[in-house]
């Protein structure tokens, strides 16, 4: 409601009424939704009705903002905290519920998870059976007593109210938002849900020496650490999760750094032979405008999400960008990474590659968007075609879809609204936004 008073008023004033706003999001616990409970299930309509956030989701710099509904902490810990702990924040969709259980399972510490429901998961029986599923979960991570994992839900938008078919793709920035909101430790690592940390990581950042000087030169020398971040391309092999291992697979390019074959530049700059054989932290990283890591820094410190950014692909970039006009400076820790096995690409990341105006190429020169035959239907149900893959294989991707004029596509960012980037970008140094400019291939 705050927010809605707000627009029209002065940036600044806007920006303080939301702020007060977004304080609202700690105070809605699910404990608070039990008068929701009939029969021992939740009721959609009346989750919905005892909302009063409706607004707090949304973009810092309100142009292209999308409102959505929001239950902070729908599910929350009852585990006792630590004296020293560092949050794990990771967002994901219903599909993806294994791998928030790998990452709760692999994680000592506490965990901020912002999950998606799309329109029809949110439906009649739908519903029940979704939020059952995050409460048996919920209950299972609880009986271990080891991570503290709180779930928070953000619920799409109603395809047939849009305004746009952009505003109907997947949120991510949004949900990370969320997820950063829902932590309260001085420490947070921002990751994606299919991501697992490597084994020890955080008993290796909670270690009384080494949390003391990151919390120290995260808060007064604003040092963010980039994480190392790697993809396993073999379905057969289990998870490496020490750096011997990953050492082994990268010599096969069984391992590979995450994205390398579609865009090298997003991991590619934490120097991963220099991170093999390092004993310490290493840094800082030189400016490089297409590097956007994962990170860990401090929580008050951290700028949050640009929230307009919705779908697949670059969606981290003005963070990054942001982070260095702000003059935080990226560091890389020694002996640890996340890790993902491979995944087909989600409906979006397809409309996205089916998209670019540019050819992407694999070994060879080989085109990744170029196929000869079709496959059967992917997990999502839409046709794919078998395309050459970096580490051997074929790599899944859909035939173009049809797509309405206005949706919006990060491509280098290159179709996103001339007012998303000098926004995100505001305050800019002339030196910085040359590099944007030309990354982007914009006139602006």
């Amino acid at each position: 409601a705050l927010l809605r008073q707000g627009r029209g008023m002065p940036g600044s004033q806007a920006l303080l009424l939301g702020l007060v706003a977004l304080a609202s999001l700690r105070s809605l616990g699910s404990w608070e939704l039990s008068e929701c409970r009939k029969d021992g299930r939740e009721d959609e309509a009346c989750i919905l009705s005892r909302l009063d956030t409706e607004d707090d989701v949304r973009s810092a710099f309100d142009a292209t903002s999308v409102r959505y509904k929001v239950i902070p902490n729908y599910l929350h810990s009852r585990i006792p905290e630590k004296d020293r702990d560092v949050t794990l924040v990771t967002q994901g969709s219903l599909d993806r519920l294994s791998r928030l259980r790998d990452q709760a399972l692999s994680w000592k510490g506490s965990l901020s998870a912002a999950i998606y429901f799309r329109h029809h998961e949110r439906q009649g029986e739908n519903l029940e059976k979704n939020l059952e599923a995050l409460r048996e979960l919920h209950r299972e991570i609880e009986m271990l007593g080891s991570c503290r994992l709180r779930i928070s839900l953000l619920f799409a938008l109603d395809p047939e109210t849009a305004d746009k078919e952009y505003d109907t793709l997947y949120p991510i920035n949004a949900l990370r938002n969320v997820a950063v909101r829902m932590s309260y430790t001085d420490l947070i690592m921002v990751i994606d849900i299919d991501f697992v940390p490597s084994k020890g990581f955080w008993e290796y950042l909670t270690e009384e020496e080494t949390y003391q000087s990151l919390v120290r030169r995260a808060q007064q020398d604003l040092h963010v650490w980039g994480l190392v971040s790697l993809e396993l391309h073999e379905t057969f092999l289990s998870l490496p999760l020490t750096i011997g291992g990953v050492a082994e697979c990268l010599k096969n390019a069984s391992v590979v750094v995450a994205e390398t074959y579609i865009n090298p530049g997003a991991h590619g700059p934490v120097q991963i032979e220099t991170w093999l054989e390092a004993k310490e932290i290493y840094g800082p990283l030189p400016d490089l405008s297409g590097f956007e890591p994962f990170v860990l820094g401090s929580r008050k410190h951290l700028p949050l999400y640009d929230e307009r950014f919705r779908g697949y692909g670059w969606d981290k970039t003005t963070h990054a960008a942001q982070l260095r006009r702000l003059g935080f400076s990226y560091f890389i820790l020694p002996y640890h990474f996340v890790i993902a096995r491979y995944h087909q690409p989600t409906p979006t990341a397809v409309r996205l590659l089916q998209r670019l105006p540019y050819s992407l190429t694999g070994p060879q020169g080989s085109d990744l968007r170029r196929s000869a035959r079709h496959a059967p239907d992917d997990a999502h149900g839409v046709a794919v075609q078998p395309i050459p893959h970096p580490a051997g294989g074929e790599l899944q991707l859909s035939p173009r879809l049809s797509l309405s004029r206005d949706i919006i596509l990060v491509t280098r960012l290159r179709d996103l609204n001339r007012c998303l980037l000098r926004g995100a970008i505001h305050q800019r140094d002339d030196a910085t936004w040359a590099s944007y400019r030309t990354l982007l291939g914009l006139s602006l």
